[in-house]
């Protein structure tokens, strides 16, 4: 018989801490980190059982609400790098989630990639178009507006 002292099981532990961890700003952000690294994908990885499918899509909206969370606070300390490396994870899975393009589209604005706006852009508004027959919100057409203007003016 198999027991285990003290186990760590890593979605209910991931649970726990993000729910704990209401802000995420200076203070706190290599806690953070951590915290997101538990996190090690869907519950039961490729194997889809039926009976755990709310417990699975539950799990994956708290990830991506405290990545994005995590990622906003990156970029407000400067961390476009890391930033960006979880954005890019989280648009991969949820490529329809027009606040992980919103705040990609910031990092690309900060750091001087009009190109990488415009395709990160088009590429979305295609993407909408193709799947789902609509447009980007007008907040984020108006966004990126913005912020090719402002390129335009440098």
């Amino acid at each position: 018989m198999l027991e285990l002292k003290d186990p760590v099981i890593d979605y209910v532990e991931f649970e726990k801490q993000a729910e704990k961890l209401e802000s995420i700003d200076a203070s706190n952000v290599d806690r953070a980190m951590q915290i997101e690294w538990l996190y090690t994908g869907d519950l039961f990885g490729d194997k889809a059982y039926v009976w755990a499918t709310f417990e699975t899509e539950r799990y994956a909206r708290l990830y991506a609400s405290f990545s994005v969370k995590l990622a906003a606070a990156l970029i407000s300390l400067r961390d476009m790098n890391a930033a960006s490396k979880l954005l890019l994870k989280l648009n991969e899975r949820y490529p329809f989630d027009e606040s992980v393009v919103r705040l990609l589209m910031t990092i690309r604005n900060q750091t001087g990639d009009k190109k990488g706006l415009t395709v990160l852009y088009t590429g979305y508004a295609r993407l909408l178009s193709r799947e789902l027959g609509i447009r980007p919100s007008e907040e984020l057409t108006q966004l990126y507006e913005m912020l090719v203007s402002r390129f335009d003016r440098k």
